[in-house]
């Protein structure tokens, strides 16, 4: 009996261990709402993605004076899916009606308020923001 209970109880604290380690877990490839996410140079440095620039300029795909650069940075001109694999861009969004919106629909520029855009007033938590 007193083993049977045991049993019980290991079994028991390995599934919550378990279930613990789960619920930590990263949300990576959720979607969230607008600024709901880390965003930055993530998963490339700054010199990765000059360098990716610099090779679509070589092959031609990239035109030289779309680029400005600062410090040996690209500032300007980078081509949106390298700074979506960087990080530097939520290529996706949840809007407020729960749609998933990608970052450049024109749904997110419009004015919500007399001052603010869709995405702004997401970014503030979606709460009213007066005019």
């Amino acid at each position: 009996m007193i083993r049977k209970l045991l049993c019980v109880l290991i079994g028991a604290a390995a599934f919550l261990t378990w279930g613990a380690a789960t619920v930590s877990a990263n949300h990576e490839g959720l979607i969230w709402g607008p600024c709901g996410q880390e965003t930055g140079y993530l998963h490339m440095t700054p010199e990765k993605v000059r360098t990716k620039v610099d090779r679509r300029i070589r092959r031609g795909e990239l035109d030289p004076a779309t680029v400005l650069l600062y410090n040996e940075i690209v500032l300007s001109g980078t081509p949106h899916d390298l700074l979506i694999a960087a990080g530097v861009i939520q290529e996706y969004a949840v809007n407020r009606f729960d749609q998933v919106l990608r970052y450049d629909d024109p749904w997110w520029a419009e004015m919500r308020t007399a001052t603010m855009t869709e995405f702004q007033v997401g970014c503030a938590g979606g709460l009213w923001i007066g005019p």
